[in-house]
């Protein structure tokens, strides 16, 4: 089925590449993708790009994490001819004139309009109510032997990435260390991405649903994800020594958990969630994400933070030295260690011969693929005989397409979209040198990640080439285990890409040294032993209170 004149996709569910994909299989022309906030600040504009064409509608409705209500809206106020709906699990297109699809998502758009606005209002009282909560914890034991283990979502699921990559790390090297877990979530991509795991899942989660009447907002979709995941995982935190959560915006699944089984709340903390929504995201309810922010961290014991930043954001938010545990991202060094990389070339086309230059990421606003691809141009003028591997989806992955094609190297590069976390050693394997771009943050905010694939590139063995910028800098050393380029520097990274590109010695000693720091310090089973080593603390510490956040 092909749109009469679409102005403008809006995608529900999945990844920028897949989408890309399903409307070009639907016959749909080429045209902007955008988010659920995207369309209703549209919307709100009274944008008139879409009046009187196609608003696209794509994704699988069962996993979308919004609803009828703000599709409705931005409808009504932005006045196409047509919805589209393309659902891209059993390959259906329907469309409908405006008129018939307002009217067929009429009820379900009041009904998600009433319970999120109730859901708001209700996650008020309970954030508030959180912030006062100081009853001591009570471990359930002496040592720590299971953990319940929370990952809440409020948005689109995901079936790859840093932080796929990092629960299933920590919860294996959980139970390397005689530490079981059962693991809870709200989305459906994390527990098939485990399930078909290469030599078996790292765990088998229990996925609950969020209600639909709750899917109007990110913040009332929080909530009855929230509930659900309390209500499902009760019983089992009461079995364990302590609850752990992945912070998530809006989120007090954690805090609400802690209250009622009377364990230690240990909240998984990888930086501001109101940085982005300032930053990249038009959000009404900031003050809301904040306030949740506020209250989860206000009735934690104990906060995991994975950088130095964090580590003194928090601090100078109230949160005592003594309540954090700093600990950086990690890698399971055994799996990068398979090989791997001659298949991989051999199934791209790579040659022999060819030296292949490697990226993996999310393609987000701050890993640099765009500069990346620059410095593959300027590289362009060497005569090298390489290739750029890029390995992942995101929102600047058609950007960097678009700068490779109009430096007339496209044809050297080789775009793979996401692939499986099982799958990433050997993408890495195959590569002679491995980037890592990352670029300044807005606003002057100094960058606060955790790069996962900082690690994962450090155990694959390969020369590196990063930027130096926050704990990227901190953990790679200039000459020994990398080379260092200043953020931002185009010329910079092309120049230490092409000295790597004619010295096999220097890349070869820089990849040994990489990987026997990755080895010595930083294994998932690190940072399961420094939950465990928390604990013993806890538990020697019964004056414990919560902290101020």
């Amino acid at each position: 089925m092909i749109a009469a004149q679409p102005r403008l996709a809006v995608r529900l569910s999945g990844e920028p590449n897949d989408v890309e994909r399903a409307l070009a299989a639907f016959g749909v022309p080429d045209v902007p993708v955008a988010g659920v906030a995207e369309l209703i600040t549209r919307a709100l504009r009274r944008d008139r790009d879409v009046r009187g064409k196609d608003l696209v509608v794509i994704g699988d409705p069962r996993r979308s994490g919004i609803g009828a209500c703000p599709i409705s809206a931005g409808a009504a106020l932005l006045r196409p001819a047509s919805v589209l709906e393309l659902d891209t699990t059993s390959t259906r297109a329907v469309r409908s004139p405006l008129a018939r699809y307002l009217a067929a998502n009429l009820v379900p758009a009041v009904a998600q309009l009433a319970g999120s606005s109730f859901a708001v209002a209700a996650q008020t009282m309970l954030a508030q109510s959180i912030r006062r909560r100081s009853a001591p914890p009570r471990a359930g034991g002496p040592e720590l032997r299971r953990v319940t283990y929370l990952r809440p979502i409020a948005g689109i699921a995901a079936r790859v990435g840093g932080s796929v990559t990092h629960a299933h790390g920590v919860i294996r090297a959980l139970d390397q260390i005689g530490v079981a877990t059962e693991p809870y979530t709200t989305d459906p991509l994390i527990a098939e991405t485990a399930a078909t795991a290469v030599g078996g899942p790292p765990c088998r989660w229990t996925v609950v649903t969020v209600p639909e009447r709750f899917k109007a907002l990110p913040a009332a979709a929080a909530l009855g994800g929230d509930l659900a995941l309390v209500r499902a995982a009760s019983e089992a935190a009461c079995r364990s020594q302590i609850v752990y959560q992945r912070h998530n915006r809006y989120s007090l699944a954690g805090a609400i958990l802690a209250a009622r089984s009377g364990r230690p709340l240990f909240l998984e903390y990888n930086g501001p969630e109101s940085f982005f929504d300032r930053t990249w995201h038009s959000n009404p309810l900031g003050r809301q994400l904040e306030l949740c922010e506020r209250a989860s961290l206000r009735c934690a014991t104990r906060v995991v933070v994975n950088s130095r930043v964090d580590h003194e954001s928090l601090q100078a938010r109230g949160v005592p030295s003594s309540r954090l545990i700093f600990s950086p991202n990690g890698v399971d060094v055994e799996r990068f260690a398979r090989g791997g990389g001659q298949s991989v070339r051999r199934r791209l086309g790579i040659a022999a011969a060819q030296l292949v230059i490697g990226f993996v990421g999310s393609f987000g606003p701050w890993h640099g693929a765009p500069m990346l691809a620059r410095a593959f141009v300027a590289l362009n003028g060497r005569q090298l005989d390489c290739r750029l591997l890029l390995v992942g989806d995101g929102p600047e992955r058609r950007q960097t397409s678009q700068v490779l094609v109009h430096g007339g190297v496209g044809a050297r590069a080789i775009f793979t979209g996401s692939v499986e976390p099982d799958r990433v050693a050997a993408h890495l394997d195959a590569c002679d040198i491995l980037v890592s771009p990352h670029v300044v943050l807005p606003g002057g905010t100094e960058f606060f990640g955790s790069p996962t694939k900082l690690f994962e590139y450090m155990a694959a063995g390969k020369a590196i080439v990063a930027s130096d910028i926050g704990q990227i800098g901190e953990v790679l050393e200039h000459g020994v285990t990398a080379l260092l380029t200043p953020p931002g520097d185009v010329a910079a990274l092309a120049e230490a890409i092409g000295s790597l590109c004619g010295d096999r010695e220097l890349r070869a000693r820089l990849g040994s040294a990489a990987r026997e720091r990755a080895v010595a310090r930083h294994s998932w089973r690190r940072n399961a032993r420094h939950l465990a080593e928390a604990f013993d603390e806890v538990q020697r510490d019964r004056s414990d209170r919560p902290c101020a956040g």
